[in-house]
Formats: C-alpha cells, structure tokens, sequence
C-alpha cells in the first residue's frame, strides 16, 4: 500500500492563464533567444534538423522563430486546455523518505 506523505499538486486555473502584455512579450523574447542560441550547439543543431526531418516539418530556426513571434493568447489558451495527464512520479529521498 502507497502512503501519501509529500504529494504535489499542480492545478492551472483561468486566472492564472492571464498575464500582463509585458511578460508575456518577455516570455515570448526569452523563448525565441533559447531557440536562437541552440544554433551554438551542433549537437543541439543535429537534434533540431533531425527532429524536424523525422517529424516531416523542414524549417529552420528562423522560420521557426517567426512563427513564434506570431502565436496569440488564445493559441496559448487552446494548446492549454488540450493538455492532459500522462505520467505521475513519485520521488523518496535516498533513505525511503
């Protein structure tokens, strides 16, 4: 039998969802320079092509960059409430705490 001693519990309300324009276009610049400096990395390079090449979607960072730019709060929002569960972890401390 599982005893719950420490258990975490992530819930996204709709309020929550709403934030000012300012950080969002934070958010926004901060993701995009994240994309922009894999290009530093050639493992990083050879995953994102690789990637892209399996998945069927050839573009490169900057076509990937623009449409980034362009996503809107309510693709956001939609994206969000397609969200489901699909692993739960359970972590212990080494000694089984």
């Amino acid at each position: 039998m599982y005893k719950k001693k420490n258990c975490i519990t992530l819930t996204i309300t709709r309020s929550e969802i709403t934030c000012p324009s300012s950080r969002r276009l934070k958010t926004r610049r901060g993701l995009i320079n994240q994309l922009r400096v894999q290009k530093d990395s050639p493992g990083r390079l050879i995953s994102f092509y690789l990637d892209a090449h399996i998945g069927g979607r050839e573009h490169t960072f900057e076509e990937v960059a623009e449409k980034m730019s362009r996503v809107t709060k309510r693709e956001v929002v939609e994206a969000a409430r397609q969200v489901e569960l699909d692993t739960v972890y359970l972590l212990r401390g080494e000694k089984g705490d």
